[in-house]
């Protein structure tokens, strides 16, 4: 044994998770291919936009992973946004009566002081 783990034993784990994650890594690149198909397929047939139908699906996903927060969690979201909600106010009014060339500002550096 070395510092307490025998060697054997972590070599046989981390192998079996290696193989695991190259079995993993070859099935998520078959559902990847899926998914595009499916993609193309919508997007000829109905003319739903690719990205405009990734954006949706990322949502749904971020909207189901935000409701399974513990209560602090979410909490802690919800105050987090609200804060980001407050300071994103000004910048859209300003934003409104700036010229429509100018999408973004560059960021300020701030310096300790």
């Amino acid at each position: 044994m070395t510092n307490g783990y025998d060697p054997n034993t972590v070599a046989s784990f981390v192998d079996r998770i290696e193989i695991l994650k190259a079995e993993l890594k070859e099935a998520s690149g078959e559902v990847g291919r899926q998914i595009n198909a499916i993609t193309q397929e919508e997007q000829e047939s109905a003319g739903i936009p690719p990205k405009a139908l990734r954006m949706v699906l990322h949502e749904r996903t971020l909207r189901t992973k935000i409701e399974a927060l513990s209560l602090d969690d979410n909490q802690a979201f919800a105050h987090l946004t609200a804060a980001l909600a407050a300071l994103a106010e000004p910048a859209e009014q300003s934003a409104r009566t700036a010229p429509a060339t100018r999408l973004r500002e560059a960021p300020q550096t701030v310096r300790a002081a």
